[in-house]
């Protein structure tokens, strides 16, 4: 029996080290993408197209809440792996001492190591019940964060804006404006003269 536990602890471990591997591929994949539509929108903003640049920044926006949701997933992971890995040491370390309470109380008969000894089992069977709240969690945190996606966009305009490059090309583009006007007013004032 024992060994079928440790099967599904490592089993367990597997899936946990399977999903944030799957969610670090995720987050590298995503990077390309959002690469590719920055580019889109820089292009579509350099020609003058404005709907295939709010196209390019709406995809480029969805791309980032996704990306910024698997790394916050990410964390979330690795803090309640290492939480659970700390729970289960104090568990082993409380089974010990209760070994070690047992060999104690077989060599003596004073109350005080009996005393110790329930103790010690209740302080394991408490470990016991906080590592299984524990897995309790993370089953729940996995489905909050699940139904939590839509809302986790939080990407604004302006950030949008700044990994394009907004500022740079519309501040590029009234130059250009103005240098333009002024080149058709040198030349009207030439044809007049």
């Amino acid at each position: 029996m024992r060994k079928s536990k440790e099967e599904k602890l490592v089993a367990q471990r597997m899936a946990i080290n399977a999903t944030m591997d799957k969610m670090q591929s995720f987050v590298a994949q995503l990077e390309p993408k959002k690469q590719l539509f920055i580019d889109k929108a820089r292009q579509a903003q350099k020609s003058g197209l404005v709907a295939q640049e709010k196209s390019a920044r709406a995809a480029l926006k969805q791309v980032m809440s996704q990306q910024r949701l698997a790394e916050k997933m990410l964390v979330n992971f690795e803090i309640m792996t290492n939480m659970r890995d700390l729970t289960e040491m104090s568990g082993e370390f409380l089974k010990g001492l209760v070994v070690m309470g047992k060999q104690m109380a077989g060599l003596t008969a004073k109350m005080d190591f009996v005393k110790s000894e329930k103790e010690l089992n209740k302080a394991m069977i408490e470990a016991q019940v906080q590592t299984e709240k524990m897995n309790e969690f993370l089953d729940r945190m996995t489905v909050t964060i699940d139904s939590g996606f839509e809302e986790a966009g939080g990407i604004a305009d302006e950030e949008i804006d700044a990994v394009i490059g907004v500022d740079e090309t519309r501040e590029q583009r009234s130059l250009d404006e103005e240098i333009d006007l002024k080149l058709a007013e040198l030349n009207k004032k030439l044809k007049q003269s």
